[in-house]
């Protein structure tokens, strides 16, 4: 049973958690080493169930962060930590090696080991949020639908990538625009044509720029994320669709302000308009009209739920003639109001 005694003697050293007292003997160290390996393992353990738990109860990023910094110092009652501090002390020393020594034995703690942490605990910080990031765009690349709900699970939508600056608005205005950047080439990478995706990137870019106050520019993230998300997924769940359909059909996500009818997307592919009709509804399973349709309304929802826009300006700016037709349009798709679908 000496592999017993070994394995709670490596939980003694290196971890906080309680371990039954017996008595030791030097033959008992033999296999001491073999278990801290599984030491780490407990300890990333701990760390992932502390993950799941914060996706569950919707913890902001930041108190995620702290926890999981926190975290290793009580499982393990510091020993980690108090090493790291005691080993750059010792390492930025211009002793000899006695001298080395016998900081590392010290149980004072020094400028470096204070500097050398705050650079630890940066560095941590830095990659929660780099991971945090990573995983949003992924979700554009995948373009999956399920986005809002990770997103409410873990954090809420950002206005952007942080920027440093004395001017809020201006600081808003270049955090969305850096981010716009970062999506779009997460859309690029996910399937969606470079002249769509960077033609989009331009318009939400150019509508940052134009924002004259922050209640403005507040929705414009989700807005652009949504927008994309949706894109990238429409295109990978049509991989099939041919380069003339295709094209049509970023035609009409790109200019859903206008009117679109299956006379102008013939024209812009080459084809007839008889023949474009049979074509389009072969390969998307829906009319252009019903397309072009469905496409508006989507995009209404977007701007229903993230915008403080008027149902009025909503249809104008989605090219609906009036707003009472376009309110019928939108009932008929999604069987609310557009102000019933906004208070839901």
């Amino acid at each position: 049973m000496n592999w017993v005694k070994s394995l709670i003697i490596a939980f003694s050293m290196y971890s906080k958690i309680p371990m039954p007292h017996l008595n030791l003997e030097e033959k008992d160290m033999r296999y001491v080493m073999g278990f801290f390996p599984l030491v780490g393992l407990v300890l990333g353990a701990c760390q992932f169930i502390w993950y799941k738990l914060s996706v569950f109860l919707g913890v902001p990023n930041v108190s995620r962060a702290l926890i999981f910094l926190v975290l290793p110092v009580i499982v393990t009652g510091g020993i980690h930590v108090d090493g790291y501090m005691d080993t750059s002390d010792a390492i930025h020393s211009y002793g000899d090696r006695e001298k080395k020594l016998s900081i590392l034995k010290d149980s004072h703690i020094g400028a470096f080991a204070v500097i050398r942490l705050l650079v630890y605990s940066a560095v941590y910080f830095a990659a929660l949020f780099w991971m945090a990031e990573q995983g949003m765009l992924q979700m554009v690349r995948t373009g999956d639908m399920n986005y809002k709900q990770a997103l409410s699970n873990s954090m809420s939508m950002s206005a952007g990538v942080p920027v440093q600056s004395s001017d809020v608005l201006r600081q808003s205005k270049t955090s969305i625009i850096v981010f716009t950047s970062l999506v779009c080439r997460a859309a690029i990478e996910g399937g969606l044509s470079p002249e769509e995706a960077y033609s989009l990137g331009d318009s939400y870019i150019q509508a940052a720029e134009a924002a004259k106050s922050l209640d403005e520019l507040a929705p414009l993230a989700m807005m652009m994320y949504d927008d994309f998300i949706r894109r990238v997924h429409k295109h990978r769940t049509n991989p099939n669709l041919s380069m003339q359909i295709q094209k049509c059909v970023d035609y009409i996500e790109m200019n859903l302000d206008k009117k679109i009818v299956a006379e102008d997307l013939a024209v812009l592919v080459g084809y007839t308009e008889y023949y474009l009709t049979h074509k389009f509804k072969e390969e998307t399973g829906l009319s252009v009209t019903n397309y072009v349709k469905f496409a508006k309304v989507e995009r209404a929802k977007v701007l229903l739920k993230s915008t403080p826009l008027s149902v009025r300006e909503i249809s104008e700016q989605l090219g609906f003639a009036t707003r009472n037709y376009f309110s019928a349009v939108f009932q008929q798709v999604t069987g609310k109001t557009p102000m019933e679908f906004r208070e839901t």
